[in-house]
């Protein structure tokens, strides 16, 4: 196993990442990639930090699934879309969904990607320039009461907010945009009135 990385070690095709064909554990991917595709590093259990490049805007579906040791992500600003279980499986997921305690701040972003809202979190306000909510950011916060969603944001991905039972409250943007499959299922306190806005929203096919 190396510590770095080499070009011949990826398969690029025009600026997609295809796969990563290496074994270093620390992975710095080229300049020029701007979009990271599905399955690209998945199962690696070598890897356990991963650069990627300013002008990568997008993580497709389970991009990094299964890699096991990953525990450091570096993204870009400008990170527009993350895929459905793009880092299932990761360290680095584990640690944003059980070990709250010690983060920063409230959200954890990938770009402008909101990937992971603090579970002890009461009142959300999302901050203005979120372009998505990942699948699963909220999924069974229960403490969740309000939350107030950006009219930036266009997606809000599957199960996002899921058995936020607690939930009372959403504050949505009045422009169509899309909602993941079960965003809100087993919201049971939420009236129906938060979601006026939400009705208009492209439903997004339940593939599972």
């Amino acid at each position: 196993m190396r510590s770095m990385t080499s070009e011949k070690d990826f398969r690029i095709e025009g600026d997609k990442l295809i796969r990563y064909l290496g074994d270093a554990s620390n992975v710095k991917i080229p300049e020029g990639v701007r979009m990271i595709g599905e399955g690209a590093f998945k199962d690696d259990t070598t890897l356990i930090s991963v650069t990627i490049p300013e002008g990568c805007e997008g993580i497709e579906e389970g991009a990094f699934q299964w890699c096991s040791a990953l525990e450091i992500v570096h993204a870009p600003d400008l990170i527009m879309a993350v895929g459905l279980n793009a880092f299932a499986g990761t360290r680095f997921d584990q640690y944003y969904s059980e070990n709250e305690t010690s983060w920063n701040e409230d959200f954890c972003f990938l770009g402008k990607v909101l990937y992971k809202g603090r579970r002890s979190l009461r009142e959300a306000r999302i901050p203005e320039g979120t372009v998505r909510i990942t699948a699963d950011a909220f999924r069974e916060h229960v403490l969740l009461r309000k939350i107030s969603i950006p009219s930036t944001c266009i997606e809000i991905g599957w199960r996002a907010f899921e058995s936020c039972t607690g939930l009372t409250e959403v504050t949505v943007p009045g422009n169509a945009k899309i909602l993941g499959w079960h965003a809100f299922r087993g919201c049971s306190r939420l009236a129906d009135r938060y979601l006026q806005d939400a009705k208009s929203w492209q439903m997004q096919k339940d593939i599972s």
